[in-house]
């Protein structure tokens, strides 16, 4: 009897842990599920203007990925300058009506959506509560290559990102 109790102590402590029973969840998502809904941060530099969406300055770029009911359509791009009191400000939008998105690629740890005219993005899921974002062109070509490099963001949370009032 005592054999069973300790069995059954070990596989409540090793399943359990200090894991929550969502986080345990979480881990099992593919990337695409797992992103949908999610905010995340960087640093922004006039030196980064990543994939040439045309802003460049000094604050913060905020990457809140679309959650539409059940649809996963894209994610948004929203920069808030240094200094600034004011909201931050939606600077460009990569969604499936202006780029055709498909999703080629999509595990726990990696996806890969392609769009028109040979654009691909690959996310990459990291330590921590961290993602990598690459930009490429040339899908399907035989000859793709990855532009500049990598966007590395942090989890934000949505209501501290609601609080920006980002439009």
């Amino acid at each position: 009897m005592k054999k069973i109790i300790l069995l059954l102590l070990f596989v409540f402590y090793s399943c359990g842990g200090d894991s929550s029973v969502e986080e345990q969840e979480l881990v099992d998502l593919n990337l695409y599920e797992f992103l949908r809904g999610k905010v995340y941060v960087s640093p922004s530099a006039a030196s980064n203007d990543f994939w040439n969406v045309g802003t460049e300055l000094d604050g913060k770029m905020y990457v809140q990925f679309s959650k539409n009911g059940d649809d996963w359509e894209g994610w948004k791009i929203f920069y808030k300058a240094d200094n600034n009191n004011n909201n931050c400000e939606l600077d460009w939008v990569f969604d499936d009506y202006s780029y055709n998105l498909v999703n080629t690629t999509n595990t726990p740890s990696k996806l890969r959506i392609d769009g028109v005219y040979g654009q691909f993005w690959v996310f990459t899921k990291t330590a921590g509560n961290k993602i990598e974002i690459l930009y490429g062109n040339g899908a399907g070509s035989g000859n793709e290559q990855f532009n500049g490099e990598s966007l590395k963001l942090e989890y934000m949370s949505l209501l501290d990102f609601n609080m920006l009032k980002c439009e």
